[in-house]
C-alpha cells in the first residue's frame, strides 16, 4: 500500500476516547474485570463515537443501516 493511500486511510477512519469507571459490579471475585464485561465496554465507546459524530442508533437504523456485531472474540 502507497504511503498516500495509507494516509488517506488513517485520515478516514474515526477515533474517540471515552472514559469508563469501572465499578464493583463489573469485577469478580478477585477484583479483576469479569471477561464478558469488555463487550459492554466497546458498546459504550461505539455510542459515544456515534454521540460524538452526532448521530444516534435510530438515526442511523432510520436511514436503513444497522450495526452489527458479527464476530467477538475475548
Amino acid at each position: 500500500m502507497s504511503n498516500e493511500k495509507t494516509a488517506k486511510r488513517k485520515q478516514q477512519q474515526a477515533r474517540n476516547v471515552t472514559y469508563y469507571r469501572v465499578i464493583y459490579g463489573d469485577c469478580d471475585s478477585m477484583a479483576i474485570v469479569y471477561y464478558a464485561n469488555y463487550l459492554k465496554f466497546f458498546e459504550i465507546g461505539r455510542t459515544e463515537l456515534l454521540r460524538e459524530a452526532g448521530l444516534t442508533y435510530r438515526q442511523i437504523e432510520d436511514s436503513g443501516f444497522f450495526l452489527p456485531t458479527t464476530e467477538t472474540c475475548l
